[in-house]
């Protein structure tokens, strides 16, 4: 009986994902992602060979290179999603991917240090407006009631070129080179612009404002005083949406708290578990078994979000069970028992990011949610950055550790003290 009902369940969860299967828009939107998901990974692994061996190995400057990826979120991130409300989200897409393509390429022909700098910064330029045009472009290709499984299919497709893309990547460099690796990933991004022409669906913002674009003659001609009004614009949007500015703040807490991870968890592995030159491995362990929870999680979970209603609700107890899991993580010295928690840590975020980006592309008009998603880019780049510097530092006094469980503490704690506050009350 269990097993049958079991079965039941399974092909309840299954048949609500018929619709997205069958929408020709969002298949080829995902599978354009996908591909140049797949090239972004070669071109992580070929840049940071190229720079380590022009630099001969110096730390230093594969960490200027992760400073000059991330300032375009932070300087452009407002400015993108200002145009990107005014123009088509599919074109900027294409033009994104094909420039991607271009300047990816030419990092063949340079071996000045600070020119591959530049081009990593230009190439994380154009990628700034190419996300959140798809983020605002996604859901004009499903019913609204779908957006959390819309957002389900998406997770799991992204968590499947993180595990599949990144041993992929890591292997093409190897065998073929790094030059090979650059123009298979410009050829990557080149195949997903030529597939996101292929899309036919209307973009409603431009319904709506089509005369208001012609007569403004959008794009570099607005004065910057238009796009810090517009800036403002997108915050005020996100604050006068109770449910949106609770999770923002959040999910900006979450940014500073994650981010610092990827270093402080290597330490706590090195130093704390004792894994000497083990570490290594049992970090990339750790991410795949990270990666597969996600996977599994992934599309169980947008059909549980879209089915349970109280979605904030649903959100604050990801947030706690993510707390609660890492806490007993740094605690364990079970290795295996690690690897599982991991797993449950990859559901827990499937869980926590597909409820916020649906209740942001549910509860922000189509035609601001460029902006809204454009200025929560924004956000979250310099607090990764401080994230990085704070943790490093502090573990330097209170251990790795100490600083993980600090955060995981905070993060509890934010999970119950959300529930008190009079906007949770008028949302639930």
């Amino acid at each position: 009986m269990n097993q049958l009902n079991l079965q039941e369940k399974l092909k309840s969860y299954t048949s609500e994902y018929k619709p997205l299967f069958k929408n020709r828009n969002l298949i080829m939107l995902v599978f354009a992602g996908i591909i140049s998901s797949f090239g972004s990974k070669i071109t992580y692994f070929a840049l940071l060979r190229k720079v380590y061996t022009i630099t001969g190995g110096k730390i230093a400057s594969l960490g200027a290179l992760s400073v000059f990826e991330i300032l375009p979120s932070i300087i452009f991130g407002a400015v993108a999603g200002f145009i990107i409300d005014r123009i088509s989200r599919k074109w900027s897409m294409v033009v994104s991917d094909i420039l991607s393509g271009v300047t990816i390429l030419a990092v063949i022909f340079v071996q000045d240090i600070k020119l591959i700098y530049l081009i990593a910064f230009l190439n994380a330029s154009v990628n700034v407006f190419r996300i959140p045009a798809q983020r605002a472009f996604e859901p004009n290709l499903v019913e609204k009631e779908n957006i959390p499984l819309l957002n389900s299919f998406n997770s799991f497709a992204n968590n499947f070129t993180q595990i599949v893309g990144a041993a992929t990547g890591a292997a093409i460099v190897g065998f073929v080179g790094v030059n090979t690796a650059f123009v298979i990933d410009a050829i990557t991004f080149w195949t997903s612009a030529i597939i996101i022409t292929t899309i036919r669906a209307k973009e409603l913002h431009l319904g709506e404002r089509g005369k208001h674009i012609k007569a403004k003659a959008v794009g570099l001609k607005q004065s910057f005083k238009e796009v810090s009004k517009e800036f403002v614009e997108g915050i005020s949007i996100m604050w006068h949406e109770k449910s949106v500015k609770l999770m923002v703040f959040i999910d900006l807490y979450f940014t500073f708290a994650m981010t610092m991870q990827g270093v402080l968890i290597y330490y706590f592995i090195k130093e704390t578990l004792k894994m000497g030159d083990k570490a290594e491995l049992a970090w990339g362990v750790l991410l795949s078994s990270l990666g597969v929870g996600a996977l599994i999680g992934s599309l169980i979970l947008g059909v549980v979000v879209k089915r349970y209603k109280k979605r904030f609700k649903l959100f604050l107890n990801a947030l706690m069970f993510d707390a609660v899991v890492f806490t007993i993580f740094l605690l364990n010295r079970y290795f295996p028992l690690s690897i599982v928690l991991f797993a449950l840590l990859g559901v827990i975020g499937s869980a926590y990011m597909i409820i916020l980006y649906s209740v942001i592309q549910n509860a922000v008009p189509d035609e601001n949610r460029g902006k809204v998603f454009g200025v929560l880019s924004m956000l979250k780049s310099p607090i990764g950055i401080l994230s990085v510097t704070v943790g490093t530092a502090a573990a330097t006094l209170i251990s790795a550790q100490g600083v993980l469980l600090l955060a995981a503490a905070i993060e509890a704690s934010i999970s119950i003290g959300v529930r008190f506050t009079k906007t949770y009350r008028d949302v639930e």
